[in-house]
């Protein structure tokens, strides 16, 4: 009887031994998913909030640039360095974008205005803000993946 019952403790102390290390695993990798899902999250809000062609967009801007920076800093327990490196990358070109950009009426609009006027549209590459925040936010989602 004393064997079995060695038999017995030997094996649940092996199992608890197995399933520590496995539990503390999974739990980090759970962890660092909702972190990540978090982060996603945030980025959705923002795209789900944008007001598009319409007016607002210089007023979205500034009000989006503390929820970037929530977000970023939020996730960065949850990422490694290098991906956190990137994030903050992409959120100073997005605060520089935002800082140069002068006309905040959406590109289409800016090239109707042009066209009226007879002056020069929006040249390529200088998209207007309806444009290069929502390519903002699809280059934070794939930094995070």
């Amino acid at each position: 009887m004393s064997d079995e019952l060695n038999a017995a403790i030997i094996g649940g102390l092996v199992g608890a031994a197995a399933a520590g290390p496995i539990a503390y695993v999974l739990t980090r990798l759970q962890r660092g998913r909702d972190g990540k899902d978090r982060f996603l999250a945030a980025i959705a809000e923002l795209e789900a909030d944008f007001p598009g062609p319409s007016l607002g967009l210089e007023r979205f801007y500034h009000t989006s640039l503390p929820k970037l920076r929530q977000a970023i800093f939020t996730v960065q327990p949850f990422v490694d360095s290098v991906r956190f490196a990137r994030l903050r990358k992409c959120l100073r070109e997005y605060e520089r974008r935002g800082t140069e950009q002068k006309n905040w009426q959406a590109s289409g609009i800016q090239i109707a205005i042009g066209d009226m006027l007879q002056s020069q549209p929006t040249a390529l590459g200088q998209s207007g803000p309806d444009e290069w925040m929502p390519e903002f936010y699809s280059k934070f989602r794939d930094v995070i993946g």
